[in-house]
C-alpha cells in the first residue's frame, strides 16, 4: 500500500545478476579519457592565444610555423 492508499500486485518473472566491469579493466580507459580531457583543456588556451595573435588569412601558414598538425 502506498501513501495514497493504492495497492500494487507485483510478480517477479525473471531475475538477472548485476554486472560490473572490474576496476582494473576500466582503469586504463578512464586514464586515457582523463588525459584527453586534460590535453583538450590545455589546447583550448593555446588555440585562443593563437587566434588572438594571427589574422584569419594567416592561420595555415602560422600554424605550420608553430608546428601544429594540419589535417
Amino acid at each position: 500500500k502506498n501513501p495514497f492508499g493504492d495497492y500494487f500486485v507485483i510478480q517477479v518473472i525473471a531475475e538477472t545478476e548485476e554486472y560490473y566491469l572490474p576496476f582494473e579493466t576500466e582503469r586504463d580507459l578512464l586514464q586515457l579519457q582523463a588525459r584527453a580531457e586534460k590535453r583538450k583543456a590545455a589546447l583550448k588556451d593555446t588555440v585562443h592565444q593563437f587566434l588572438l595573435q594571427h589574422e584569419y588569412e594567416q592561420y595555415i601558414d602560422a600554424a605550420k610555423q608553430e608546428g601544429f598538425s594540419i589535417v
